[in-house]
């Protein structure tokens, strides 16, 4: 599988851990998470996380945008997020099985041509971000890319303790 960083340290998602990982994500009340900030959210919190912190720094960024991304994570954030698919000009993913069909009505192009249609970039991901960043820019995109974790107001982990 493909290499990220939790703290800052490699971490390969295979072998005994990578598998454990895995199976977890699949359980429904672990499917919400942030393992780059290693906490787990129940469904409702990272509903909310999605609407109250992703959403305006999307909102924020003018131009066409394009999704990384085609899994659950992106129909989550399409449902939590209805005005962005008005904004949506195409999606991409690194999974060949998907280019050139279309997603919740919107086309899915290869990345290399979604590098080009669009002007920002958001990546649907919680786990994976930095390597999808790298691969946009290995690409030739030059624009904003918004990632899951890039910024997490503190405010949002106090509220967490409360």
């Amino acid at each position: 599988m493909t290499p990220t960083t939790i703290a800052g340290a490699p971490v390969r998602f295979d072998g005994l851990g990578g598998r454990l990982l895995g199976g977890l994500l699949q359980l429904p009340f672990v499917r919400y998470h942030r393992v780059q900030l290693g906490f787990v959210e129940t469904p409702v919190e990272y509903e909310a996380f999605l609407r109250d912190v992703v959403g305006p720094r999307l909102d924020a960024l003018p131009g066409r945008l394009g999704i990384f991304g085609v899994g659950a994570h992106t129909d989550l954030v399409l449902k939590v997020l209805p005005d962005l698919a008005a904004r949506l000009h195409c999606f991409t993913d690194n999974n060949a099985v998907h280019w050139h069909r279309e997603r919740h009505g919107v086309a899915v192009l290869p990345p290399e041509e979604a590098a080009r249609a669009c002007e920002v970039f958001f990546l649907s991901t919680a786990v994976y971000q930095r390597v999808l960043e790298a691969d946009l820019r290995r690409v030739a995109f030059q624009g904003p890319i918004v990632a899951m974790d890039d910024v997490v107001p503190p405010a949002w982990f106090l509220g967490r303790a409360a």
